[in-house]
């Protein structure tokens, strides 16, 4: 081995999209998802890569513990409750088992619905309410939707102004001629600038936004 490969500098090493993905558990799409969801001008800006080669991100390996940070920080992660908000939290474990099977199961059948009947608008609808609103609204939101015509429910209690993964998971399923609707014009968003980035993320779809007036108390949500 020569004097010059003695001397040379160690390679730094940098993690791909991949090896955090692996790292959290999750899909790599899922870490792309984040960076365009939560762009450095959004509320909870996902952590800059340390290097870009051919548009390709990489973050050095001492990041991770910040990245897992921002993770739990998600819009719906990471909040510790009171112990009387833990007591409904439980009481909503064991009743939303129904509503997130529900929701599973619509969604399997959409696909073939949508074999069987080409052409059919699909009316989705997203209720997202703060943790603090009592489960009777929250179910009157849930049950003003569906009395509405909508065939699939996103429903959602957690606190925070961004957009969600349930939001874009939900909007992931939407195809052209399709419509969500939402209870009241805030329950998007209390900050017009996301409101606007999620009406954009459903026009992308080729699917419109309409918004349900007067359902639920004033203030509740």
């Amino acid at each position: 081995m020569s004097d010059d490969q003695d001397l040379a500098p160690p390679v730094e090493k940098f993690l791909g999209a991949t090896s955090i993905a692996d790292h959290l558990g999750v899909t790599r799409s899922a870490v792309n998802k984040w960076r365009d969801r939560y762009p450095v001008d959004s509320s909870h800006p996902f952590p800059a890569p340390d290097i870009e080669t051919d548009g390709v991100p990489g973050w050095h390996p001492s990041r991770l513990k910040e990245i897992e940070k921002w993770r739990e920080g998600m819009p719906g992660t990471g909040r510790q409750l009171s112990p009387a908000e833990q007591v409904v939290e439980r009481m909503l474990e064991a009743s939303d088992e129904y509503v997130v099977a529900t929701y599973e199961a619509r969604l399997k059948r959409l696909s073939e619905d949508r074999r069987r009947l080409p052409g059919h608008r699909v009316v989705f609808g997203y209720l997202r309410t703060n943790p603090r609103t009592s489960l009777t609204t929250h179910r009157a939101y849930m049950d003003q939707l569906e009395d509405a015509g909508c065939d699939i429910v996103r429903a959602e209690r957690m606190a925070g102004n961004d957009l969600t993964e349930g939001f874009f998971d939900l909007v992931d399923h939407m195809e052209s001629g399709d419509v969500l609707m939402i209870p009241r014009a805030y329950q998007l968003s209390r900050l017009q600038g996301i409101a606007r980035r999620g009406v954009e993320a459903v026009e992308a779809r080729g699917a419109s936004v309409e918004y349900l007036y007067g359902v639920g108390p004033t203030g509740t949500a």
